[in-house]
């Protein structure tokens, strides 16, 4: 059985969670994966993407979002991945999730992203 290990681990933007709101709005759109991760005193926080900011009613629409710490917004990550989990057992809880990456997690400490293409692609 195939590990996360074995599939292409993607890098996305780091942030710490006192980083402006606006600033990581515009690095989440300049990514090709969406997605942003927060990461401070060293260890994995989660992710800020599309649907963090879709879903989160919690930030005022007329907000100055360059005066908000991103760290309350960020969405709560539903599935984790370690490089020895199992692909197809990542693979289906995000696809239960409708999730398109993952984040790969060792030791509290951020190594990356997987995508669900990639990983279907590792079950064949």
């Amino acid at each position: 059985m195939p590990t996360i290990q074995d599939v292409p681990l993607h890098s996305v933007p780091v942030v710490e969670p006192e980083a402006a709101l606006d600033e990581v709005i515009a690095r989440m759109q300049a990514d090709p994966l969406h997605t942003v991760a927060l990461v401070g005193d060293e260890q994995y926080l989660g992710i800020f993407n599309e649907d963090a900011l879709t879903d989160s009613a919690l930030i005022p629409p007329d907000a100055d979002k360059s005066l908000l710490a991103v760290g309350p917004y960020v969405h709560p990550v539903r599935v984790i991945a370690h490089p020895a989990s199992d692909v197809a057992e990542i693979l289906a809880a995000m696809i239960r999730r409708g999730l398109e990456v993952a984040p790969v997690v060792e030791n509290r400490t951020f190594r990356g992203v997987v995508t669900r293409t990639d990983l279907e692609k590792a079950v064949g």
